[in-house]
């Protein structure tokens, strides 16, 4: 909770939030930062002499690939959510939108946690980047009323 809270306050626009959508959307300004800097932090690891550290920049650096593409299509989404509007595009669109935010970012801190060598060079961005993306997850789910995380498929 004080991560979430204190990473929202880092950003002057959510003290004007009337909403958690505004929030949500804070946060996930935040996030695609966070991957741009684990993105930029990584691209800058010398080519390894182990082919696998090579492997793990390059998959890591495709996943904050996919978070850069998402945000822009997710975002408009979580702007428009209205509660009770027949034009909402259903739960289930939603919190697509926050799997596939933060999935890549999990997945590559999974990856580069195993890698010590990496995790030496990368880990604070990396792990920045993840913990941006559940907040994001988050925000979500309390834009849509889901408040606890239960509730999902």
């Amino acid at each position: 909770m004080e991560y979430c809270v204190s990473t929202l306050r880092s950003d002057k626009r959510s003290a004007a939030a009337t909403h958690t959508r505004d929030l949500a959307l804070v946060a996930m300004d935040l996030l695609q930062r966070g991957a741009a800097d684990a993105d930029t932090r990584l691209a800058a690891v010398p080519d390894g002499e182990r082919k696998d550290t090579a492997l793990t920049v390059h998959f890591c650096r495709l996943d904050y690939g996919a978070v850069a593409r998402t945000v822009p299509e997710c975002r408009p989404m979580v702007q428009g959510y209205k509660p009770g509007e027949d034009g909402n595009l259903g739960l289930h669109n939603y919190m697509e939108c926050g799997t596939r935010l933060s999935e890549p970012a999990l997945d590559c801190w999974e990856n580069i946690f195993f890698d010590e060598k990496l995790k030496e060079m990368a880990l604070n961005q990396v792990q920045e980047a993840a913990n941006r993306a559940n907040l994001v997850d988050a925000m979500i789910e309390q834009v849509v009323g889901i408040l606890d995380g239960h509730g999902r498929d």
